[in-house]
């Protein structure tokens, strides 16, 4: 299975509390267990271990275009990516498993593909059922993708609101 985990912090290259724990420790045990698996979050430094791939992408926002680049380190069996552009994490997200050819892993290669699942680890992330959705319907890519809202959203929210958002963004 092609998982990609998306936060806005993953330990140990940016932690500010807890939020980045998951994605530093949950994405190696999946890798452990057989799946192919990508990180993607925000590039907030300069990482020692972190190499530029080169390859940057065009993404619309309001009505600019901004290039954006990736970095990428391969470590306990994960893809971590970062983007340079924190702001446009939850678009760029959907852009890095079709853009970028990673040979890692000895039993991977390649782009991840559409066939992937998409675990949104925090609030910053929850409007990536939305952006799915919507190049779904325009683009016609990640189709067969899943979406799972890990520790995204607070457990009051939960209650009340998430039974409605997740069946407008039919995931």
């Amino acid at each position: 299975m092609n998982l990609v985990f998306v936060g806005a912090e993953v330990a140990p290259w940016s932690k500010t509390g807890g939020l980045g724990d998951g994605p530093g420790g949950l994405p190696p045990a999946m890798a452990a267990n057989g799946n192919r698996v990508m990180m993607d979050s925000s590039c907030y430094n300069q990482y020692k271990d972190v190499w530029n791939t080169t390859v940057s992408v065009e993404i619309k926002v309001g009505d600019k275009i901004e290039t954006v680049q990736f970095f990428h380190c391969y470590k306990r069996g994960v893809d971590r990516v970062f983007v340079d552009q924190p702001i446009f994490l939850e678009k760029v997200a959907l852009e890095a498993p079709r853009a970028l050819s990673l040979s890692s892993n000895k039993y991977f290669s390649g782009p991840y593909g559409d066939d992937v699942v998409f675990i949104a680890n925090d609030w910053q992330t929850t409007i990536l059922p939305y952006n799915i959705k919507s190049i779904n319907k325009f683009k016609r890519i990640y189709e067969s993708a899943k979406i799972c809202l890990y520790k995204a959203l607070s457990s009051s929210w939960e209650s009340t609101h998430a039974s409605e958002a997740l069946r407008i963004f039919m995931v």
